[in-house]
């Protein structure tokens, strides 16, 4: 079973990454574009996609005390709480 357990943790981790490193790299170039042409883009992120994974990745690890750390993929991942959090400020900016 713990095998089990850690093969599914170490896939959901991997998807966690590579979502998380697609995510910042789009949220790099549509900040480096916003600043060449005065406009934001159109970036398109996987919202919730790498959080989720990373988070369920934690919860289903066989290693003891690893669930407890299961919010920080979602602080870690833009389409996550980072993007919600522009999203947000970006509204209240434009009212």
């Amino acid at each position: 079973m713990h095998i089990v357990r850690l093969v599914f943790a170490l896939a959901l981790g991997a998807v966690f990454v590579l979502v998380a490193l697609g995510n910042s790299l789009g949220m790099l170039l549509a900040l480096r574009r916003k600043r060449a042409e005065g406009s934001p883009g159109g970036v398109s992120f996987v919202p919730f996609l790498g959080g989720v994974a990373g988070a369920l990745a934690c919860v289903v690890a066989p290693v003891h005390g690893v669930a407890r750390w299961a919010w920080l993929p979602l602080l870690v991942d833009f389409g996550c709480a980072p993007l919600l959090t522009w999203t947000a400020i970006a509204t209240a900016r434009r009212r």
